[in-house]
């Protein structure tokens, strides 16, 4: 979409927000997490959740899990 309208990705990452009324990047990572604590509650590894959910390191899903759940992966796993 960038290259059609000529525009740089910053501007048009500011019109998808405008637009839709969040980042794109959080549009695409909330499905993600979503979909790695629905696979923690079925007792899936934590690192199992983070590669299903497209992060490469278990450190940076626990980091972005946490800031979106307001918990850590293994705090949820002992629930």
């Amino acid at each position: 979409m960038a290259g059609a309208g000529r525009m740089s990705p910053p501007p048009e990452q500011r019109l998808f927000q405008k637009a839709r009324g969040t980042p794109i990047r959080a549009r695409i990572r909330e499905p993600r997490l979503l979909a790695a604590y629905e696979g923690l509650q079925r007792s899936a590894a934590i690192a199992e959740a983070a590669h299903d959910a497209g992060y490469v390191s278990p450190k940076i899903f626990a980091t972005a899990f946490g800031r979106r759940f307001d918990t850590s992966p293994s705090q949820l796993r002992l629930r």
